[in-house]
């Protein structure tokens, strides 16, 4: 009797784990949040590790059906902007309905009132999941590209930058 048993908790088990994750809901990033960019190991710049208050809106949806989200500075400023962007399930073997996402980040510069400028150009990932909150977050961003950043406050404002594959980035709710 207790060898029946413990094949019955193992394949209830097994089942378990093959439907767990074939449907994985995808979090809305609305609200507001927090933009931790590190530049790469291997650079040498000025500030290293740079942080932004961001506001998550709703931005609807794209022609191709995909649910998006844009997260700017306050008051919409896009000089430092998030956007997530889920696309529409397809279904697929096991009827896992995971929509694909797609991140960017764009940093065009941080606000003029600001010390220190950054830009960034390249290509950006991060793997979208939900918070604690229920919200979403991101918490493996990896930037390919280049870092710029000037100092405003010396005269003539010092330049530098860094071109890596591995400038890290995440977005948090706050």
């Amino acid at each position: 009797m207790k060898f029946v048993r413990k094949w019955v908790v193992l394949a209830a088990g097994m089942a378990v784990a093959a439907c767990h994750d074939s449907t994985r809901p995808t979090p809305a990033f609305v609200g507001n949040y927090t933009l931790v960019v590190e530049a790469s190991s291997v650079c040498e710049l000025l500030v290293e590790r740079f942080t932004w208050d961001l506001v998550g809106t709703s931005a609807g949806t794209s022609d191709a059906g995909a649910t998006k989200y844009l997260l700017t500075l306050p008051g919409g400023d896009t000089s430092v902007a998030v956007t997530v962007a889920y696309a529409p399930s397809k279904g697929g073997r096991g009827n896992n309905t995971q929509p694909a996402a797609n991140t960017s980040v764009r940093i065009a510069a941080a606000p003029d009132e600001a010390i220190v400028k950054v830009k960034f150009s390249g290509q950006s990932q991060g793997t979208p999941l939900i918070a604690l909150d229920g919200r979403g977050q991101i918490l493996d961003g990896i930037l390919t590209g280049t870092l710029e950043v000037t100092d405003t406050t010396r005269r003539p404002p010092v330049d530098g930058s860094c071109t890596a594959a591995d400038h890290k980035w995440i977005l948090t709710p706050q």
